[in-house]
């Protein structure tokens, strides 16, 4: 029943739409004006109740039986009641821009066109958007998030067919709903129209109430549809696809603008534990809340989105660095503060997160710029959690202690120089006993590795045997080992898994490659343990 309930919420704007055409009507033909209006009240009166909206059909019962002196009366009561359900259902999600409008743009070089457009097709929750040429729709489409676009055939600067084309191979406007307008339309051009990509054609001159409805419920569909390809299922927050478009977006128009422009990853402490004693039901749950309240917690100019796992990105348009630390020191002390209750064993669960946070580097990719972020993240978990660093934060940085024994020199000095441009400090033995005494030396000196790399074959011992006996250095049980070899053989993977190893790398590697795995497996590693103090009984 949620379900049907949510979908007729969702196809409320395409009836609003026509009870204000028909209120139109009303203006310039009374009789007809109210037949429309009490034929859109009836279906209305019919529905609204089954669909569990009980005031719906009140206010539509009472608009249908009204006076003609009372009708425009009730007429305002029933837009009204279906204004307030949208208007909720609208605000329960963020879209892309940040504002939860859709972006509307019109290319047509007739100005009175596009003004009798612009004020038909206007409302609270649409943005429209008038390019004049070809080359003004680009950069319209390249600064704004864009639902619909409405093309004439002949423009300026270009035919709206070739138009269409490009917007159809970019992948930007590939799934927009793209409507043709000509003059002159014969069976050719239309066919020629759809062929080329076109959702629908329509002649000049528009009937422009018609157009209008069809417009509007056009764009519910598309919405309903697009939320389901760029919103996350469980926290409903934008997924990877999404932010990926509004970074692309926002950041071509803040190289124009010259804006500040920064990015955020956070990442929930020790939620892994979350999810082994309470089960994954009660750790969605936990997301579903933590969602709901960073979404509160951040402008709605901010962009939010969840990564993956109990990771989310926050992208903050016209934000610098330190003004984008401190918004997530603020959403911060909020989860801190909070305590997420785990039902039905009544446990009440105290959470923090760690976040790392840069500008954006305008010349770099969305990649790379998470690659940028998600350092920080790295070095915020792994200097005690609970915190945000930016890239100001230079008391943070401190350097991973890594052994890698390798005896192959060419892949020694390769791994050496990403791990050391990566900021690792790293010891580098040529084999696998000289590997294992500086192994016991560190823990003497009580001057641990953080990370161990092991190549299988070695001279002296090979990689397995100093594995079987770093795991029992008491001091070592826990300490991360990456096996490398160049034997894809499962055996060996399994052998070394169950004899302690985290992970597995096969020869040849990409070094950026191996070094993104040391971190998920230090960041995992890092992530077994956590306070009890975060968890209280209730009694």
């Amino acid at each position: 029943m949620d379900e049907l309930k949510q979908w007729y919420k969702e196809n409320l704007p395409a009836r609003i739409d026509a009870l204000e055409v028909a209120r139109s009507l009303f203006d310039q033909n009374k009789d007809k004006g109210i037949q429309f209006i009490k034929r859109i009240a009836h279906a209305l009166k019919g529905s609204g109740a089954t669909y569990g909206f009980k005031d719906i059909t009140d206010a539509a019962e009472e608009l249908e039986s009204a006076s003609d002196k009372d009708i425009l009366l009730k007429f305002k009561c029933l837009i009204k009641i279906l204004k307030d359900i949208v208007a909720v259902d609208d605000e329960s999600f963020r879209v892309f821009d940040g504002k939860g409008k859709t972006g509307i743009l019109i290319v047509d070089d007739d100005s009175a066109i596009c003004h009798i457009l612009e004020n038909k097709l206007s409302s609270p929750k649409r943005i429209i958007h008038i390019a004049h040429t070809a080359s003004e729709a680009y950069q319209l489409i390249e600064s704004y998030p864009i639902s619909l676009i409405i093309i004439d055939i002949v423009l300026p600067d270009d035919d709206g067919r070739n138009l269409l084309v490009k917007l159809r191979e970019d992948l930007r406007t590939a799934s927009v709903t793209i409507f043709m307008l000509a003059s002159i339309a014969g069976t050719q051009l239309k066919t020629e129209c759809y062929a080329l990509g076109a959702d629908d054609f329509f002649e000049k001159p528009l009937d422009c109430d018609s157009f209008v409805t069809f417009v509007s419920a056009r764009l519910h569909k598309d919405k309903q549809i697009s939320h389901r390809l760029h919103n996350d299922p469980l926290t409903d927050l934008l997924n990877r696809v999404a932010l990926t478009e509004a970074f692309d977006r926002k950041s071509a128009y803040a190289n124009r603008s010259k804006e500040d422009f920064s990015l955020a990853i956070i990442d929930l402490d020790f939620f892994k534990t979350v999810n082994d004693t309470y089960g994954h039901a009660m750790g969605d749950k936990v997301l579903r809340e933590f969602s709901r309240m960073i979404v509160d917690g951040f402008r709605k100019s901010d962009i939010l989105g969840r990564w993956g796992g109990e990771e989310f990105i926050v992208l903050f348009p016209n934000t610098s660095e330190e003004g984008a630390k401190n918004a997530l020191i603020k959403v911060l002390d909020t989860i801190r503060e909070h305590s997420f209750l785990m039902t039905p064993k009544n446990v009440n669960i105290n959470l923090t997160f760690s976040a790392g946070v840069s500008s954006i580097d305008l010349e770099g990719s969305f990649s790379d710029n998470i690659d940028k972020a998600d350092k920080l993240l790295y070095i915020a978990k792994m200097t005690g959690r609970n915190r945000i660093l930016s890239s100001q934060d230079k008391n943070y940085f401190l350097k991973m202690k890594v052994l890698l024994a390798e005896d192959d020199k060419f892949i020694s000095r390769i791994v050496m120089k990403q791990l050391e441009d990566e900021g690792f400090d790293v010891d580098h033995f040529e084999d696998g006993l000289a590997a294992l005494k500086a192994v016991k030396q560190k823990e003497k000196l009580q001057n641990y590795y953080n990370l161990i790399l092991l190549d299988v074959s070695m001279p002296l011992m090979d990689g397995f045997e100093v594995l079987k006996k770093v795991r029992k250095l008491s001091s070592y049980t826990k300490t991360p080992v990456i096996m490398l070899t160049a034997k894809d053989r499962k055996r060996d993977i399994i052998y070394g898994i169950q004899h302690g190893a985290n992970d597995y790398v096969v020869k040849p590697f990409n070094p950026k490659r191996l070094v993104d795995r040391i971190r998920a497996v230090l960041r995992s590693n890092n992530n077994d343990l956590v306070p009890q103090s975060n968890f209280k009984n209730e009694k």
